[in-house]
């Protein structure tokens, strides 16, 4: 996966492997308007990749694997 985190997972291989899949994508700008919104969708995200993983089944959505889960942390989480 790049580090822009684009990537397609239509048609993926193997023989369990569902061929209309794709992510849900989250598009977030990089300056809000405070710092408190800023923090705010920084706790948000982090739940959701945290905490809020075992809800993704209960919605009909697959767990994201660990290995996006802590790159995407760590994006989110960079200080600028």
């Amino acid at each position: 996966m790049p580090s822009d985190f684009h990537i397609s997972i239509t048609n993926a291989p193997g023989d369990r492997a569902y061929p209309i899949a794709s992510f849900t994508w989250v598009l977030i700008p990089r300056k809000t308007e405070t710092e408190q919104k800023q923090r705010a969708m920084r706790q948000f995200l982090n739940w959701v990749l945290t905490s809020g993983q075992p809800y993704a089944e209960e919605a009909g959505f697959v767990r994201l694997p660990s290995a996006v889960i802590e790159r995407e942390l760590a994006v989110i989480n960079k200080s600028e």
